[in-house]
């Protein structure tokens, strides 16, 4: 447990947060003084990233409230959607849904009702039950508890999306020649790092600028190589030869999505949009590629609520031919090759299921998508809470997306980041309540350099920690992850705090209150059998003293420099 306890005044003067506590006044943290800039280190070198490029268009714009292009209604006669809820409206939405996004986009309405929907009418029903495809289009309810999409499918929805917001093909974010081998753009594109990268850099050397141009959406990433794995104390627990996630996908350093703003061709350099979030070496193969193919953007889902029939009450079963197994890993909505898209007045609801359950397993997950806010939305209480990636409430994995007033009750994990991907994410003015697992969690590979701000926990916590746990092994799960003004209501069962952080480096706790506001920093050193060592300590200030934390938070002010308001 981490404590803060006073100084030896003849050796040490007392820190900011340490004053505060005696004297009730307003505090500044040693990481963010009143002349930050971005790039500021302290004098022990230490940092906060700049995180306020987070959310839809880098929170310079907000989500328009109208978007170009028609409306197209579902209940009108052409698609004769039934808000009645007596008979199936799949495929009369879906049909609204490709019209709008064969017009270049538009509003798809759904009048105040009850929508039926299953995967036995999707038009792809081996992935999703409504797909969004294209550009421009925006699925809009009549409000919260006014709209209701009620998908009527249960044992069918195993590694399946309720709603689905995709291209029909997008980037891959991972980086390796093997990975890679029959992406011709890739080849062409690749230009190899000519100088190690630090992080916060918005300027990157390569061997070559040609065939790059301002607007280029790119990827900057590393392969993961020994060294880079020894660097990290994982030589025998990961491999770079075959790093393989349950020998699915290739798991390796394709981290960051970036947008070019300037090519200095005399230097080979190039300038990006936001700075990167961990440092890249040349050593490890650093280089940059254009996405083989584009996002799709401006995509909304907003003003609806999302019920599911479910059968029976919470299962933990993951093997074949059982339920468990039939609803695994099926999620309310996914954003995938997604940029600057939204989901906001969005609520899971109880369709009349057993026990108040809301979701068979999973809420929303931001999978390989940039700058994607998530605002004022709600899920709760998942069916599925076994192993193997159920009931995880709201997932990010992937670049800079924003969950502003999101709140989270009764999930396996109400909140997680995964992947080398999952970097530069803000959770904002957010909730995590009555974990009915384990907490919410850094919980594979790495994600570096995120932002929990402003979060409230009532029978929940946050850890970011290293995890013996998963085949690869997940290793050590954060980086430069910072958690600033965090508020507890009360502990989480057993757990005598509301932070766990014990991160790769360090990890940065910046201020707790409420009546449940401790938090453990202590590093794990040969914990169990695995390498775990997690030191040095995570740097801690202002225990209990969130109240008077000066800002309140540290993203709304981070925005308002970066914006001049």
């Amino acid at each position: 447990m981490k404590t803060n306890s006073s100084p030896d005044s003849e050796s040490e003067p007392a820190q900011p947060h340490e004053e505060a506590a005696s004297t009730g006044e307003t505090w500044r943290s040693s990481l963010y003084p009143e002349n930050w800039y971005p790039g500021y280190k302290n004098a022990d070198g230490h940092f906060v990233h700049d995180w306020s490029y987070a959310g839809y268009r880098q929170g310079e714009q907000d989500i328009p409230d109208t978007v170009p292009g028609c409306v197209f209604d579902v209940t009108h006669p052409h698609y004769g959607a039934d808000p009645a809820g007596e008979n199936d409206s799949t495929a009369s939405i879906q049909r609204a849904i490709s019209d709008a996004g064969h017009a270049g986009g538009g509003t798809v309405y759904l009048p105040a009702g009850t929508y039926k929907i299953s995967l036995e009418r999707s038009k792809d029903p081996s992935d999703a039950v409504l797909f969004i495809e294209h550009s421009g289009v925006v699925l809009r309810g009549a409000g919260v508890g006014e709209t209701r999409l009620l998908n009527t499918t249960s044992a069918g929805m195993r590694f399946k999306d309720v709603i689905q917001v995709a291209p029909e093909s997008g980037p891959h974010w991972a980086v390796t020649d093997r990975n890679q081998r029959n992406n011709a753009i890739y080849w062409e594109t690749k230009r190899l790092l000519t100088q190690d990268v630090p992080e916060m850099s918005t300027v990157i050397h390569v061997d070559d600028v040609s065939g790059y141009q301002v607007g280029d959406d790119i990827f900057i990433g590393f392969e993961l190589t020994d060294a880079w794995i020894a660097e990290h104390g994982l030589t025998g627990v990961w491999d770079s030869a075959n790093m393989t996630t349950y020998g699915v996908a290739d798991e390796t350093g394709g981290m960051f999505s970036r947008t070019i703003t300037a090519i200095d061709p005399a230097n080979d350099t190039i300038a990006i949009d936001i700075p990167t979030r961990y440092w890249l070496k040349s050593r490890d193969k650093a280089m940059v590629w254009k996405h083989q193919l584009p996002f799709i953007r401006e995509v909304g889902i907003e003003d609806i609520s999302m019920g599911s029939a479910i059968e029976g009450g919470t299962t933990t079963s993951i093997g074949s031919g059982t339920y468990g197994y039939n609803i695994m890993n099926a999620h309310n909505i996914t954003f995938q090759y997604v940029k600057d898209g939204w989901v906001r007045r969005v609520e899971s609801y109880n369709a009349g299921n057993p026990h108040g359950l809301e979701l068979l397993s999973n809420g929303i997950k931001l999978n390989m998508s940039r700058n994607v806010t998530v605002q004022d939305t709600t899920f709760r209480n998942a069916q599925h809470l076994g192993d193997g990636g159920n009931g995880y409430l709201y997932t990010l994995s992937g670049n800079d997306n924003l969950l502003e007033r999101a709140t989270a009750i009764g999930g396996r994990h109400n909140y997680t980041f995964g992947r080398f991907f999952s970097t530069g994410n803000v959770i904002f003015n957010s909730v995590g309540q009555d974990s009915a697992h384990g907490p919410s969690d850094f919980h594979m590979f790495l994600s570096a350099a995120n932002l929990i701000d402003s979060m409230r926990f009532d029978g929940d916590y946050f850890e970011a920690m290293y995890r013996p746990w998963g085949d690869p092994i997940h290793g050590h799960t954060s980086s430069q992850t910072t958690f600033w003004n965090t508020y507890g209501e009360s502990y989480f069962r057993d757990r005598p705090f509301i932070i766990d952080s014990r991160q790769y480096g360090y990890g940065y706790v910046v201020g707790t209150s409420g009546p449940a506001s401790a938090i453990q920093t202590t590093p794990t050193v040969g914990w169990w059998e695995w390498h775990t060592d997690t030191a040095p300590e995570d740097i801690a200030e202002g225990e209990g003293l969130g109240e008077t934390l000066a800002p309140q938070s540290l993203y709304l002010d981070q925005k308002a420099r970066r914006l001049g308001n």
